[in-house]
């Protein structure tokens, strides 16, 4: 009898571990999804930049050159941040899985009672 309600006490606690889980990953969905934007507004001043690099004549091939770099450095940092949602989904797909467990073992705590 108490190693059922033993194991009911601990399904529950699994139950809020999941659900504590699957808001930490949603948590870092919306970071990744934060950052997502970013990289993407980085590249829309990248090349807004390259566009007013190449119509100033004045300023030198080096600084095109730079701003290039650039460009490619925040089409890099776009790939780490879709690179990075893709985990943060991964994630989610864990925590949801987690909580379907707890909610599984909570009600064969509950039958064991």
């Amino acid at each position: 009898m108490y190693t059922a309600i033993d194991n009911l006490y601990t399904a529950v606690d699994n139950l809020y571990t999941a659900v504590d889980n699957l808001c930490i990953a949603v948590c870092n969905l919306y970071i990744v999804v934060y950052n997502l934007y970013i990289a993407t507004y980085n590249l829309y001043i990248s090349v807004y930049n390259s566009y007013i690099t190449a119509d100033n004549s004045y300023i030198t091939v080096d600084n095109l050159y730079i701003t290039v770099d650039n460009l490619y450095i925040a089409v890099y940092n776009l790939y780490i941040a879709v690179y990075n949602l893709y985990i943060a989904v991964y994630n989610s797909y864990i925590a949801v899985d987690d909580l379907y467990i707890a909610v599984g073992n909570t009600y064969i705590a509950i039958g064991d009672t």
